[in-house]
């Protein structure tokens, strides 16, 4: 395999770790924002907080294998075919994400928490691996 596929592979990878960060935040927010009425300041944070650890270890967890498993042969598949973009890649991580969500049934607060999670890890993945190869063709032309 090509070095620097394996560095845009190992960046983007790295970067697609912010996804389950960002997403179990938003997540932690909007559930205290949910039982913010009529509780203590104290009862919202602690939801906040035990939400997003929550999503957060399981998530880093889910995401980190799908990236691994599935993420990066089909990143290498779409580097070969020239297909490698924003749009192409978060697509497929949308997909992914809504087939995984529909084996577990059809609940839509789940379909929709996994989406967040499958395209936040797709986008981030190809933002990171975008990143190397622009530092990759940089760095070649001296």
């Amino acid at each position: 395999m090509n070095l620097n596929i394996s560095l845009e592979m190992l960046k983007g990878f790295i970067y697609s770790l912010f996804s389950p960060l960002l997403v179990s935040l938003f997540l932690g927010v909007f559930v205290g924002m949910e039982i913010a009425e009529g509780e203590s300041w104290e009862q919202v944070f602690a939801a906040c907080f035990r939400t997003f650890v929550l999503f957060f270890v399981v998530s880093l967890l889910l995401s980190s294998m799908f990236c691994l498993v599935i993420g990066m042969p089909v990143y290498i598949l779409l580097r070969k075919l020239n297909w490698a973009n924003a749009f192409t890649i978060t697509l497929i991580g949308l997909i992914i994400a809504y087939l995984y969500s529909i084996s577990d049934g059809r609940n839509t607060t789940l379909t929709s928490v996994v989406l967040m999670y499958g395209g936040a890890s797709a986008f981030f993945f190809w933002f990171g691996s975008y990143k190397a190869r622009k530092e990759a063709k940089a760095g070649s032309r001296w």
